[in-house]
């Protein structure tokens, strides 16, 4: 059976290994920053004891954020990537979100396109191959400094 609940700190290095590759992120350190701060919502899909997907929503005044909504591959077309961000329409719409946005991959479209969801803006993305390794620039003391952004998460998160 299916359960879309919140991530409990100790399953945050389970989420170690959910991120495409090419994403460059690791999902483990990115909910790691932001956990326990009043704005940041994760949630977990648990089925049959094993978590299989994850999600990420953020609170920003009455905007709501969606984010890194990932289902684990062999666990893909059964309607999990729906139930997590679901979850997170459902959470932001009690909050009394106005607004609610994501970035979508092409996997993910049709499935925010099948809760409502439109296309507003594209986006491209670029990168410098000398600057790739984004992560040794930016360290932990960062979040100490107030940084607006976490540059560790790969997703431009704002805190």
């Amino acid at each position: 059976m299916l359960e879309i609940r919140p991530v409990k700190s100790i399953e945050l290095p389970l989420l170690k290994g959910f991120a495409p590759v090419e994403w460059n992120t690791d999902l483990t350190e990115a909910f790691s920053f932001h956990f326990g701060r009043p704005y940041f919502h994760p949630v977990v899909a648990e089925q049959d004891g094993r978590v299989v997907g994850c999600a990420q929503g953020l609170l920003n005044g009455k905007t709501g954020w969606l984010g890194n909504v990932i289902v684990l591959p062999e666990f893909r077309g059964r309607g999990i990537g729906l139930a997590l961000t679901q979850s997170l329409v459902d959470f932001f719409k009690a909050e009394g979100c106005i607004s609610q946005v994501l970035i979508a991959t092409k996997m993910g479209e049709p499935v925010y396109r099948r809760l409502g969801f439109a296309v507003t803006s594209r986006y491209i993305f670029l990168k410098r191959p000398e600057c790739s390794q984004l992560n040794q620039v930016f360290t932990p003391p960062d979040r100490e400094k107030g940084s607006p952004l976490n540059p560790l998460s790969g997703s431009g998160s704002y805190r």
